[in-house]
């Protein structure tokens, strides 16, 4: 069997149809569907088993909620397939993605990734790899994938997503199965990451086959504090990573760190409740954010960017926020707005 097709589903009746039959969709038929319900509340199991009855491709697995790393967990032991196709439940894969990894993997002697485009559900945006497409040996990883596994300089990186790829299953078994369940944040990126490191060849297609869904209810749009603490242990999986030579990639991470913060912060701003800056503080002056806020660099950033981050590399989470608040309060001015 060439693909194992492994979907992670929780809370996602709305959608689920219509991403499995995104799968039945597809133009290759060499490929088994693993639907992994993580103790979903809603009636997502009861379609899980409606689409097994269905089609004997379609097998259910029924687990205690875990969170998404374990649920992965619980679909790469029942795989048979050469290569895991990574999906999200409200998603969806586009009909030709199965058959373009099959050319793919027989005309370039199955590289170990293989990873496409992806685009929103409205089609608003597409985000490709920051590089060319076509085939990428250990030497091309090392001088064009690696230097931006994370993150570059200028805020530039690769597609960390696990999605939207093919990737030979033994290979992000080896290390989807070291990454703790408790990582709830850059869960992608903590498995995506060592992969590349271990990568013998990669391929780079910048056709659009998958397609991820904008919610205005998703967890990836709000903001808890609680995020701090997810990302503390994304950064303590990500630093135990031995990193090939050359990379850079503790510079990498204290720019991964930075960004995160920063962004948090702007999440904060836009949907947080008030009261909780003291406690945004004490993350970043903690003893695992902190080393790698104060060592973060970047280039060609704004001045209001940068005095942000200066913000946020001392600990000043109130000003961070005050000074972003005020920046976007005088561009609603200046619109016209109140």
């Amino acid at each position: 069997m060439l693909f194992s097709v492994i979907i992670p589903i929780y809370n996602t009746e709305p959608w689920l149809r219509e991403c499995l039959d995104s799968v039945l969709a597809q133009t290759c038929g060499d490929y088994e569907a693993i639907l992994v319900d993580d103790g979903s509340p809603d009636r997502s199991g009861e379609i899980c088993e409606e689409y097994a009855a269905r089609d004997s491709r379609f097998r259910v697995i029924h687990k205690p909620n875990g969170g998404l790393v374990s649920a992965r967990k619980a679909g790469l032991r029942e795989a048979r397939g050469e290569y895991v196709i990574n999906l999200d439940s409200d998603d969806m894969i586009r009909p030709g993605l199965l058959e373009d990894a099959r050319t793919i993997a027989d005309r370039y002697r199955q590289p170990d990734v293989i990873s496409f485009a992806l685009t929103d559900d409205r089609e608003s945006s597409v985000e490709k790899e920051p590089h060319e497409p076509g085939l990428y040996n250990k030497e091309d990883i090392a001088r064009a994938i690696l230097p931006r596994v994370l993150l570059d300089e200028r805020g530039g990186r690769i597609l960390h997503y696990l999605c939207g790829k093919a990737i030979k299953r033994e290979m992000q078994a080896r290390w989807q199965f070291s990454v703790p369940d408790n990582v709830s944040f850059g869960e992608d990126t903590c498995c995506t990451t060592p992969i590349y490191f271990d990568a013998e060849s990669v391929f780079v297609s910048h056709e659009v086959r998958y397609v991820y869904r904008k919610r205005g209810d998703s967890e990836s749009t709000l903001f808890k504090t609680t995020r701090f603490e997810q990302l503390e242990n994304s950064v303590r999986y990500l630093a135990s990573l031995r990193a090939p030579e050359g990379t850079g990639f503790g510079e990498q991470l204290a720019r991964y760190v930075m960004m995160t913060c920063f962004i948090f912060i702007i999440m904060y701003a836009n949907n947080g409740e008030p009261g909780y800056l003291p406690k945004i503080a004490a993350y970043l002056k903690g003893d695992t954010l902190r080393p790698w806020l104060k060592k973060a660099a970047f280039s060609g950033f704004s001045l209001k960017t940068r005095i942000i981050m200066s913000c946020l590399r001392s600990g000043n989470a109130a000003g961070a926020y005050m000074l972003y608040k005020s920046v976007e309060d005088i561009k609603r001015l200046l619109k016209g707005k109140r």
